[in-house]
């Protein structure tokens, strides 16, 4: 696919606008995928952790660390927390690590068949599996760069993350090029359009803000009822917190999963926009 780089000017209005009109009619569909990309991706995770007696870990070490501040435990004991907690974390990272790369670049198929108004099956999910080492390679690249800019400090990280931000896409729309190349065409369209794209993933701030609000409602009381067991078996409550975190997943999954299509679904038209696909002439127009 050629590539012809434009520097955005339009407002990114623009772009959620064309994300709304990709999306018109078939909402409870991208509900639904958005709800199953974020269990997919989380879900199984934690499982795992707790199957493996490792869930709760992470509460375990944060109240150990605020116990060894106080001067309640020992660097030792603090130690073995720690240990646990490394344990938790490795489980789920290392899951995540495997499949995120495939699960992104499935997700990226249905952003741009929305935006484009073709059909999206709930099987493209798990398209990247198709081409797997190809977006397992594009997603163990694309976060060693973030991180290793942001060793630097956190705004060369981000400026990194926004760089890196289209390669997905491109990927998506060229299946045989290498990772390093839709990374470095990623680069290249945009330059000069770090600020756009920041700004509009900016504008899905409050409906993420109302997102988590909505699954807050639904573990308020799931919290309370853990806290209350706790308190009347005389036990810290931390066993249900494998219960929670589940429960939790699940709530923003169902909450946040349509942001996620909204937001995605934008980026798609802005990589449409940016990369010359997309031409003012074809749909912009007359959009403000």
């Amino acid at each position: 696919m050629n590539y012809q780089q434009l520097i955005i000017t339009e407002p990114v209005s623009n772009f959620r606008t064309l994300a709304r009109n990709g999306i018109r009619g078939r909402w409870g569909d991208a509900f639904l995928k958005g709800a199953l990309y974020v269990l997919i991706l989380g879900l199984p995770a934690a499982v795992i952790q707790m199957a493996s007696g490792q869930s709760g870990a992470e509460s375990a070490f944060a109240q150990a660390f605020a116990d060894y501040a106080g001067g309640l435990i020992t660097y030792p004991e603090l130690v073995a927390y720690s240990d646990d907690y490394s344990k938790s974390m490795g489980i789920m990272y290392l899951y995540q690590i495997l499949v995120a790369g495939a699960l992104t670049l499935g997700i990226t198929q249905i952003y741009l068949r929305y935006r484009r108004m073709q059909q999206a099956p709930y099987e493209l999910l798990f398209s990247g599996f198709s081409n797997y080492g190809r977006a397992f390679g594009l997603f163990f690249l694309q976060t060693l760069f973030i991180l290793l800019w942001s060793l630097l400090l956190i705004i060369p990280g981000i400026i990194a993350f926004y760089r890196y931000r289209l390669a997905f896409c491109i990927l998506a729309d060229n299946p045989q090029i290498s990772p390093l190349e839709a990374i470095n065409i990623s680069k290249g369209i945009m330059q000069g359009n770090k600020w756009k794209a920041f700004c509009l993933d900016l504008s899905f701030i409050g409906w993420y803000l109302l997102a988590s609000f909505a699954a807050s409602l639904v573990m308020m009381p799931i919290a309370m009822g853990a806290a209350m067991a706790g308190g009347i078996s005389g036990q810290s409550g931390l066993s249900a917190t494998p219960i929670i975190s589940i429960v939790s997943l699940i709530a923003y999954a169902f909450a946040g999963g349509l942001v996620d299509m909204y937001q995605g679904t934008s980026v798609a038209a802005f990589y449409e926009r940016a990369s010359g696909i997309l031409k003012y002439h074809d749909e912009i127009t007359g959009l403000e």
